[in-house]
């Protein structure tokens, strides 16, 4: 598999080189599935040199050989946004008989794939002959589905009688966009369960191998890090500008992952913002399973007081209740914003 390399098709060499095995594998394969003097026609049509040279100059075709070590294997042919639609026509996957069996057909699928990726595709669409069943099953192996049957007039009395075959490929949040509101606001509540989930999965892991302490050191050092991303990015969803000031804070704390899963206040007292969080699913859940209430307050002043800089670097972060340095009753914990002054 390591000694598969493909090589993109621009000299006349390399042309040559994807002619002459088009012309072996339309051969072999299509001699006895069309009639007489077809298979001629077609590869004259749209395999010979000039009809190659057109489709990558005119028809933004892109071919690459698949090269097993020093010998080519075959070669695979594709034409990205075909027809200005958002797919990718899949023209030819084709291998030499010796070169079957080795594992370039999976690195040029796979190739396909990444290539419809890049340019944003949802769909990848490919046309296989009725009567060659050997492909058909191998396209459907790699999860392409025959969508209809299409009869191409291509000239000279020939006729090319064709499955369509079609696979999907899903864009980040596509399926998201099928789902009514009351679904999607269910769905952010389970995002944020599985988020504290893994976090809650992660430290315990620490925890049972090397004990409370050391899993309080890294849960520390991931809040470092993670409060100040998970604060950029709602501050520029926001659009809060760069000095919001306790105002702009108290919008930002509301839109926290942890903002799903608790009970909490948020109220001006006099020049300084207090969160109060009611309940918190952390320590609940430790409770049920008779475990030791978690030592926050470290990760708590790492979590609330980076997440405070980040949407204004003036807000500074006192804890006023948090485990084990619980003060006061009736919440899980609560913080104190305030803006420095100049």
């Amino acid at each position: 598999m390591s000694d598969i390399t493909l090589e993109r098709v621009e000299t006349q060499e390399q042309i040559d080189t994807l002619c002459s095995i088009a012309q072996r594998v339309w051969h072999e394969t299509f001699d006895a599935l069309l009639p007489e003097g077809q298979t001629d026609y077609m590869i004259q049509k749209f395999q010979s040199d000039a009809a190659v040279k057109d489709q990558m100059a005119h028809q933004n075709y892109r071919y690459y050989l698949a090269k097993l070590g020093k010998e080519y294997g075959g070669f695979v042919g594709y034409a990205p946004w075909y027809e200005g639609k958002a797919e990718m026509y899949l023209s030819k996957v084709y291998l030499l008989p010796e070169a079957r069996g080795q594992g370039i057909v999976r690195v040029l699928f796979n190739w396909v794939e990444q290539e419809a990726c890049k340019e944003g595709l949802s769909k990848i669409r490919l046309t296989v002959n009725k009567r060659n069943t050997h492909a058909a099953q191998v396209y459907a192996h790699y999860g392409y589905e025959t969508v209809e049957a299409v009869q191409t007039d291509i000239g000279s009395g020939y006729v090319m009688d064709d499955y369509v075959m079609v696979k999907h490929i899903w864009q980040p949040g596509e399926s998201l966009q099928e789902l009514s509101r009351e679904q999607l606001l269910q769905l952010i509540n389970l995002y944020s369960k599985n988020w504290l989930a893994m976090d809650g999965v992660w430290f315990q892991s620490v925890e049972r191998k090397r004990g409370m302490e050391e899993a309080m050191f890294h849960d520390v050092e991931a809040w470092k890090r993670f409060t100040v991303t998970e604060a950029r990015r709602i501050r520029n969803f926001l659009q809060l500008p760069e000095h919001p000031g306790l105002e702009g804070l108290a919008q930002a704390l509301r839109y926290r992952f942890y903002a799903n899963l608790s009970h909490y206040t948020l109220t001006m007292q006099g020049d300084a913002l207090l969160l109060r969080v009611l309940e918190c699913p952390v320590q609940q859940a430790r409770t049920r399973k008779n475990m030791g209430l978690h030592p926050c307050k470290p990760a708590g002043l790492e979590e609330y007081a980076g997440f405070a800089r980040t949407i204004d670097d003036r807000i500074q972060c006192s804890c006023v209740s948090c485990y084990p340095d619980t003060q006061e009753e009736g919440c899980a914990c609560a913080w104190k914003f305030t803006l420095e002054q100049s």
